[in-house]
Parts: structure tokens; C-alpha cells; sequence
């Protein structure tokens, strides 16, 4: 009430100043002056007005109202203020430069002490609050709470806690040193019997066990009484024949009193092969087994045999080939025809009587090279058979190797055609001739240098840029142009016949690689702006940014730039993006202008809740607060209680806190001496109201430990 009637007051002067059209004057600034002190650590924060706590300016201006917000580190608590205000709480009007202390002192520090017994064996660790399993430290702040937990070894199991604790949980307050001893016993096993697993038969498979958990790899060992399903299950091409030993039969069930033998038969599936003959013509077929001798194609064969079929014409007979194959023959169609059997399979041989032949003789003469091909009828073309059934139509088609032509056909046909009636020996001469040479040269450029630009030819054909080569006929004369880009200057060619810095003219007498170099020139803007709800600064190195204040720099071409962002308090850095991205520092290459944006997140604050009940020693309350809510916590917590004769409640206790998120810490809260009072006199404790900045008001009853 008391700031917002001043606040009302100044607002009505200056009002009242307008009205009768005096300057407006500018308001004074006054210094204001923090520093810390105590054996502890913590930062200090500022209220302006009704806002919320920030980080404290170094000046204000007249009559600003100012509260001040401690916040002690996790290791530490608030003691007090002094200077221009305290002891226990400070609020400023800024009519005159003010200077603050805020002491902090380390909270005492007891050792906690681990260890463990029996014939078992396992190890400990700790639960720090409501916060994560962790390995347990030697030594915690006072009014730490902990928790403890087991961990059993293989073939071990928990007992008990002893010492200070002795019971199956844990849970200490770090008020003073504790050692708590841990018992641990080996869990006895039971006797194990061996089993042993064979595999016979001419085929193959592997065998499962199923015990407890799913079929798995049968094991040499089980523990008494185990209870074994045996699972089959034969390989491609075998099959499963029978158990015998230690069970018989298709199923086998074990239970393990004693030690098991069991056998596993897999016998090769046998396969049928059928050959059957077809056609005008007469023949043999016979097959080779397993790489033997060729013999009669018998059947059955057992699965997985290497079958090789082998069909021979009589005389006067010629082998068409193999169709209609099933099974593992059913790719069969020249002999030999070589498979493994795996399924039962069926093929047909056809042979039929020879008709007359005659020869084709292809000749080729000449300096130059080329192939001749034969198309039968409207077939395709493909290389010429020495001999073609008598009335088959040909044509002959000639194709010149690189660097030859063809010069026509002579002999049963001329000229540059050639079609043939094979109704009697045929003889056909092609003739290739060598074409006179006409040489070319590639001439090729490239671009060098820490700058950029282009290079273009008379005659046209390189622009490079995007065309940087041409082929052209020897003796040509060219001439390459090379154009800087903004930013770079031209220095000088090199290769290619090329010299010197102006055009460069070069005659195409063997392959050429020409070298444009490029110098980058000037400076590059690099710009850094800021975005987000949150605040910090971006700094360069070299120097040069500085944002904060100076965002925008101009540096050297080819200056290596490394960018740096740090978030102020309450804030957090969430990456760069544009030329660079990322969380950690950004490194760009001044080879051209660059933009970056660094990204910056307020963090939000939780708020607290304390526990329903607080323990007084020493005239101060151990209340336990938690911060909820995912930032961390900090404010101020008040402690109200009706301790006078007029039945209101007063503040009986107060202090400031700071909280890490999801954390829980124990506040001293000195109290007043009515409330010291009260508690004396009360059986049953002092109901007490918790209120203030960031917290969750509920009820908490005091009593005296």
C-alpha cells in the first residue's frame, strides 16, 4: 500500500506539472552498490516497483523503490543484510546512491559412512530428496535427506540395514555424522545334472530346449527337477525321424533328477528324378551322381545330391535341347545341365534327324576393321554360324569399327547390301577401309585463388561459370577473357600456354589446362541478431561484435570468425542459425557476407511447496520446501501465526530462498520471540500459515524437536 500511495503521489506531480506547462525535467540517477560477504556463496536480485526479481542495475533513477532478493547457493544460507539496510529484510527508495552487503555462510557439512556384511555382497547407493539414484558422497549439508538402496550382486539378496538404521528401508536427515552398515547373504543354489544332446542320421537339424523360458540352445547343466520340452527341427532336405535315450518317439519331455541322454535322429528326404526323350531324332541321357561316373538317371536320390545330365545324339541326330523341367530341373535347356536336388524333379530330352547344311564362308579384307553379323529371316542380328539348314534365308549386315568404313560386299553378293538363299555353299567377301585422320584437343580451365569470377572463350564454347571445357580441331586459335566477380580482383593466368594478367591467346596443338587465378578484396559485413523471449550477448573474436551493443561489424575477406553467445541470468542459449547452427560457439569464413541469429529462452520459474510440518531447534524453524513447477525456484517465504492478544496473524519469521528445479533443500527460518513464546507454552505446536513470493500457501504446524 505504502509503494502504490507514492507511486499515486508522483503521478499526480507530474500531472499536475503538465497542467500548467513546465518542462519536463529528467529524473536523477543514483548508484547502487552490492556486494557480498560470509564464508558462504549466493547472488542477489532486485524488485522494482511490483515486478518480479531480476538481476540489479548499477544505477536507478530518484525515488525508484527497490526490494532486494537473496539467493543463497545449494551449500549455503542467507544470514543477513547490512549497510544501508537489514538485517533480515531490505527495501530502498533510490532518493541517494546506496551501498548493500549480503552475507552468506556455508551450511555445516556431516560425513556419512558405508558399510556392508554377511556372506552375500552388493553395494549401496543414495537418493538425495526427490531427486535421482546416484552414488552415495562422504559427506552432505546439513538437513540433507537421503534415502539408501540396495543393490544385490548376482546370487546375493538384501537382508536388513544396521547401525543407524536397522530396519529393511533407510531414510537418514543429515543433522549429524551417520554410519549405517549393509547386510547382504549368498542365495544357495540347487544341484545341477549334465544333459548331453546327440544328432545321427543321413540328414541334419538342430534341437531346442524349452525350460523355463522359451526354446533356446540346449545347455550341458540343469538345476534339479527342471522340466525340459525338446524342440525339433530339421534342416532344407531332411526330416525329423524320432527321439530315443532318455525319451522315444516324435515328443520327448525330461525332468532333470538325474543326469539325460538324448538322441536325435535326421534322416536326407529322398527325391525322384524322371528323364523322358522327345522328337524325330535318337539319343542317350545319362546322369553323374556326386561328381561320379556318367550312368543311368536312377531314382530316388537322396536330398541335396549333385545331379550333372548328360545328353549325347545318335548319328544323323542332333540334341534340341531340355524343356519342360520340374523341380530342381526346371532350368534345364542345354547339355550338360548340372543341379542339386532338393525337390522331387522331371525333365524331357528332345533329339531330331539332322537336316542338310550348308557352309557360309565370311571374308573380310581391306586396311580398316569392322564385324559382320547374319539376321535369319526377321530374327534379330548375331554373329554367323559356319553352317545354315538348307533353304534358310540370311542377310548380312556389316559394321565398321571406329576410325574405318565400309566399303561393300563381293563374292555370292555386292554392293552395300547383302541378302543370301543358303541353297548351296555360300561365300560373301566385306570390305573396311581406314578413314583419314582429323585430330582433336580438349582444352580445359580452371579456377583458383581465395576469390571468384569467370572465364569466357572467342570462339564461344567455354564459359566457366558452368562450362568450363571444350573440345576443339587442332590449330584453332582461342582466346580466354577472365572476368572478376564484385569482391575480387583478376591476378594472373597459369598453365595452358597462359601467362600474365591481361587475355590470354593459345593455339590448340595438344590438350590444354588453362588457370584462372582469383584474389578476394575488401571487407564482408558480418551481422548478429538476437531473437527469443530470453536475453544475453553474442562476442567475436577477433573483436569486432559485441551484442549487446554492436551487432554489426565489417571484417577482412577470408577472416576466420568464431561467435560466442553467452545468456544472462534467467535465460538460457537455446543455437545459432542462418550461416552457422548449433548450441556451442559458431565459426564462420569471412569469404562473403554472413548473417547469424543466436536464439535466447527465458527460463521459467517454479514455485515452492513446504512440508506440512517443521521441527523449531535453537529458535529456528527446519522447514522443508520442494520446488515444483520445471524452473527453479527463488522468492521470498513468510511464516504467519496468530501469537499476540488482538487474534490476527503476524509474520513470525522470514527468509529467502533459492531452489534448483525438481529439488528440495530445508530453510532456517529464525522466529520472533512471541513465537518463541507460544511454542513453549503449546502442547500441541504452533499452527502457522506459509505465504510470500513463489510459494504455495498451506498450513504448517511448528513443534519443538
Amino acid at each position: 500500500m505504502r509503494r502504490r500511495l507514492a507511486f499515486l503521489a508522483l503521478l499526480a506531480a507530474l500531472c499536475a506539472t503538465a497542467q500548467v506547462g513546465s518542462p519536463a525535467q529528467a529524473a536523477d540517477l543514483f548508484s547502487l552498490t552490492i556486494a557480498t560477504d560470509g564464508t558462504g556463496t549466493g547472488t542477489v536480485e532486485c524488485e522494482v516497483g511490483e515486478g518480479s526479481a531480476e538481476p540489479c542495475a548499477g544505477q536507478y533513477p530518484e525515488g525508484t523503490e527497490l526490494v532486494l532478493v537473496p539467493s543463497p547457493d545449494p551449500d549455503s544460507e542467507f544470514a543477513g543484510f547490512s549497510g544501508d539496510c537489514g538485517p533480515d529484510e531490505c527495501e530502498l527508495t533510490m532518493t541517494e546512491a546506496k551501498s548493500v552487503t549480503a552475507t552468506f555462510d556455508l551450511l555445516p557439512q556431516f560425513a556419512l559412512t558405508l558399510k556392508t556384511s554377511g556372506n552375500g555382497s552388493g553395494t549401496v547407493k543414495c537418493v538425495v530428496g526427490a531427486g535421482p539414484t546416484e552414488t552415495c558422497k562422504a559427506t552432505y549439508p546439513e538437513g540433507t535427506e537421503l534415502t539408501l538402496v540396495p543393490e544385490a550382486a548376482p546370487n546375493s539378496e538384501f537382508i536388513r540395514f544396521a547401525g543407524d538404521c536397522e530396519e529393511e528401508t533407510c531414510e537418514l536427515t543429515m543433522e549429524e555424522a551417520h554410519s549405517v552398515t549393509t547386510v547382504f547373504s549368498l542365495i544357495p543354489l540347487p544341484p545341477e545334472y549334465a544333459f548331453t544332446l546327440k544328432l545321427k542320421g543321413t540328414g541334419s537339424g538342430t534341437v531346442l530346449c524349452e525350460a523355463q523360458e522359451g526354446p533356446e540352445p540346449c545347455k550341458a547343466k540343469y538345476p534339479e527337477e527342471t522340466e525340459l520340452l525338446l524342440h525339433p527341427s530339421a534342416a532344407a532336405g531332411s526330416e525329423f525321424a524320432g527321439f530315443s535315450g532318455a525319451c522315444s518317439g516324435f515328443t520327448c519331455e525330461v525332468t532333470m533328477d538325474a543326469s539325460r541322454s538324448v538322441t536325435a535322429t535326421f534322416n536326407l528326404i529322398p527325391r525322384t528324378l524322371l528323364v523322358a526323350k522327345a522328337g524325330t531324332g535318337a539319343g542317350t541321357v545319362q546322369c553323374k551322381f556326386n561328381g561320379g561316373s556318367a550312368g543311368a538317371c536312377t531314382s530316388p536320390q537322396p536330398n541335396g545330391t549333385t545331379v550333372e545330365i548328360i545328353a549325347t545324339a545318335n548319328a544323323g541326330s542332333t540334341f534340341v535341347g531340355f524343356s519342360g523341367g520340374t523341380g530342381s530341373a526346371s532350368s534345364c535347356s542345354a547339355s550338360p545341365c548340372s543341379f542339386t536336388i532338393t525337390a522331387n524333379s522331371s525333365v524331357t530330352a528332345t533329339f531330331n534327324l539332322k537336316p542338310t547344311e550348308f557352309a557360309l564362308t565370311v571374308n573380310k579384307v581391306g586396311a580398316g576393321s569392322g564385324t559382320v553379323k547374319c539376321k535369319v529371316g526377321a530374327g534379330s542380328p548375331g554373329t554367323c554360324a559356319i553352317e545354315y539348314p538348307e533353304g534358310t534365308a540370311l542377310t548380312l549386315i556389316a559394321e565398321a569399327s571406329a576410325g574405318s568404313e565400309f566399303a561393300g560386299f563381293s563374292g555370292a553378293c555386292s554392293g552395300f547390301t547383302c541378302e543370301v538363299m543358303m541353297d548351296a555353299p555360300r561365300s560373301v567377301t566385306a570390305t573396311f577401309n581406314l578413314i583419314p585422320p582429323e585430330f582433336e584437343y580438349l582444352l580445359a580451365v580452371e579456377r583458383l585463388g581465395t576469390g571468384s569470377g569467370t572465364v569466357t572463350s572467342n570462339p564461344a564454347g567455354i564459359d566457366c561459370g558452368s562450362d568450363c571445357s571444350e573440345t576443339l580441331l587442332e590449330g584453332t586459335k582461342v582466346t580466354l577473357t577472365a572476368t572478376p566477380a564484385p569482391g575480387s580482383v583478376f591476378d594472373h593466368w597459369t598453365g595452358g600456354g597462359c601467362t600474365g594478367s591481361g587475355t590470354c591467346t593459345t593455339t590448340m596443338s595438344t590438350g590444354r589446362i588453362a588457370k584462372a587465378v582469383f584474389t578476394a578484396v575488401g571487407q564482408r559485413a558480418l551481422a548478429v541478431s538476437k531473437a527469443g523471449a530470453g536475453k544475453g550477448t553474442v562476442t567475436s573474436s577477433p573483436a569486432g561484435i559485441d551484442c549487446g551493443s554492436i551487432c554489426t561489424a565489417e571484417m577482412a575477406v577470408g577472416t576466420k570468425v568464431t561467435l560466442t553467445a553467452t545468456a544472462a541470468a534467467g535465460s538460457r542459449f537455446a543455437g545459432f542459425s542462418g550461416a552457422c547452427t548449433g548450441a556451442t560457439s559458431c565459426r564462420v569464413t569471412m569469404d562473403e557476407a554472413r548473417d547469424v541469429t543466436a536464439t535466447f529462452e527465458k527460463i521459467p520459474n517454479g514455485w515452492v511447496r513446504a512440508a506440512a510440518s517443521a521441527k523449531v531447534k535453537a529458535g529456528k524453524a527446519m522447514l522443508k520446501v520442494s520446488c515444483a513447477g520445471g524452473g527453479a525456484c527463488k522468492g521470498k517465504l513468510k511464516l504467519l501465526a496468530r501469537v499476540g492478544s488482538g487474534g490476527k496473524r503476524v509474520t513470525i519469521g522470514t527468509t529467502f530462498f533459492s531452489v534448483a528445479a525438481d529439488a528440495s533443500r530445508t530453510l532456517r527460518i529464525g522466529l520472533t520471540r512471541k513465537a518463541k513464546q507460544a511454542l513453549k507454552h503449546s502442547g500441541k505446536g504452533l499452527p502457522t500459515r506459509v505465504a510470500g513470493t513463489g510459494i504455495e500457501a498451506r498450513q504448517v504446524r511448528l513443534k519443538v524437536a
